[in-house]
């Protein structure tokens, strides 16, 4: 049974990360007709690229930055309830 609940959850990440980059793609290139209306299939492309991987690299820094959070508040020292 939690293997296949990991196994959806995985699934599931695995969609939610895909849709992650085709949207980036997708601002990346809409934000190039914006600016350069006349732009070529080249142009384009570039910008779908760069918006795809993009939106990879800052999901990554988010989790590293989620992480690090992570980190600092499981090495905080648990209140000590005697005190109070």
């Amino acid at each position: 049974m939690a293997l296949d609940q990991n196994r959806q959850l995985n699934n599931l990440e695995t969609c939610m990360g895909l849709l992650n980059e085709v949207i980036g793609a997708v601002v990346a290139e809409t934000a190039l007709d914006k600016l350069d209306p006349g732009a070529g299939l080249l142009k384009k492309g570039m910008a779908a690229i760069a918006g795809f991987e993009g939106e990879k690299v800052i999901e990554e820094k988010i989790d590293e930055h989620q992480a690090a959070e992570q980190q600092a508040a499981d090495q905080q020292p648990a209140p000590d309830a005697s005190q109070s």
